[in-house]
């Protein structure tokens, strides 16, 4: 009598045939994918991409009728990593991957110089959209090495003081948020002489702050 052994083949469970990423912010994402019939939830993983690839997943599970998802705590100008998995009790599919990118801290815009004399100068930006914190005020005279500093809060102007006549200025200001600080938004201007009108520059400071990211000569000292 003939012994015959059936091998069957396992099928494979049905997955997520899409996965979307939009709406990025700072801190977060959201993701969309599409639906599947018969599944008791999906498992939604997320983490950074690092330089040695490793991944340190935050997991979230929900349910069966859930096909979008917020996620949130993420850090800026970071590309991540996100997975989803259709579940099926305690088995699971053959993931979908996709990765975005956050966007960067938003600096402050537009910045304008008021009242300019011969020792002070009022200066003003318009703030970015949400989650500022406060600001991180430098100035110093264009080829000078002593730097100014001050930190203030969500405000939207600032009062310059003690400046020498006739003297070139640059401006840097960050935004400073719960995870960290913006790009600054760098400009100029020329104190005036006691007995004359004040001459603004109309050309770009930025290459007095470009080593701010470096981490120079200018040090936060708080």
């Amino acid at each position: 009598m003939s012994c015959f052994c059936l091998h069957v083949c396992p099928v494979a469970l049905p997955s997520v045939t899409s996965l979307q990423l939009f709406e990025m912010t700072h801190s977060t994402m959201k993701a969309r994918w599409s639906r599947v019939d018969g599944v008791s939830g999906y498992t939604v993983l997320y983490a950074p991409l690092t330089d040695d690839g490793d991944l340190n997943n935050n997991e979230i599970n929900v349910g069966d009728g859930v096909t979008e998802l917020e996620l949130d705590g993420l850090m800026p100008d970071t590309e991540y990593t996100v997975t989803v998995y259709a579940m099926y009790g305690e088995e699971s599919s053959d993931p979908i991957i996709n990765q975005e990118t956050t966007l960067p801290l938003s600096p402050p815009r537009n910045l304008q110089f008021l009242d300019i004399t011969h020792n002070s100068a009022h200066i003003s930006w318009d703030q970015p959209p949400s989650g500022v914190k406060g600001y991180r005020i430098m100035w110093v005279m264009t080829d000078g090495l002593i730097t100014k500093e001050t930190k203030v809060g969500p405000v939207n102007s600032y009062h310059l003081s003690a400046l020498m006549s006739l003297m070139e200025y640059s401006v840097a200001i960050f935004a400073l948020y719960n995870e960290g600080q913006s790009e600054p938004l760098t400009d100029g201007f020329t104190t005036s002489t006691k007995l004359s009108l004040c001459i603004m520059i109309d050309k770009s400071h930025h290459d007095s702050f470009n080593h701010l990211s470096r981490g120079s000569v200018f040090s936060d000292n708080n």
